[in-house]
């Protein structure tokens, strides 16, 4: 048996390094950072501490945004609200009265497209995910589908009752 040569010692302990850094990320980001929304509802429905939670200023977010932490950049799904928008575009450009109207109706006529968008979206997933779920039932046996379904409820914060 030979020994490995250095480069491959270097090249071993790149991709050992490389992957624990990799692991970290996830932790961090399956524990520490999902804590202020565990729950898809708690993320994307501005449920309690949704955007905004106590001492974080929100990414802003489907949903309203209103937590115990306030609205955090405003609750608006689709990054500033408009009219943050057009407050930061008319200090940067200087807009007229009539400019920043028209900008702000612009803005929400398709912050309305974009939240209807979503929405669909939102359905065709769920129905995708529901069928996936029925697949699945169908392998288990009655005990197994029920306690299935609990589980499935208690990640996604939604169920389905009993079928």
């Amino acid at each position: 048996m030979t020994t490995p040569t250095p480069r491959v010692w270097i090249a071993t302990f790149v991709a050992l390094v490389f992957s624990i850094g990799i692991l970290t990320g996830i932790v961090v980001e399956r524990t520490w950072l999902h804590r202020a929304g565990a729950s898809f509802q708690g993320r994307f429905g501005g449920g309690p501490g949704g955007p905004g939670s106590p001492g974080r200023p929100g990414r802003g977010g489907p949903g309203t945004g209103q937590g115990p932490g306030g609205p955090g950049r405003g609750g608006s799904m689709f990054g500033a609200p408009p009219q943050q928008y057009v407050d930061d575009l008319s200090r940067e450009v200087t807009l007229t009265d009539t400019q920043r109207a028209e900008v702000l109706t612009l803005l929400q006529a398709q912050e309305t497209r974009l939240r209807t968008m979503q929405d669909d979206a939102r359905k065709v997933f769920i129905q995708e995910q529901d069928g996936l779920h029925d697949k699945i039932v169908a392998v288990l046996s009655p005990a197994q589908a029920k306690t299935f379904r609990k589980w499935v409820a208690s990640r996604t914060g939604r169920g389905r009752g009993a079928r």
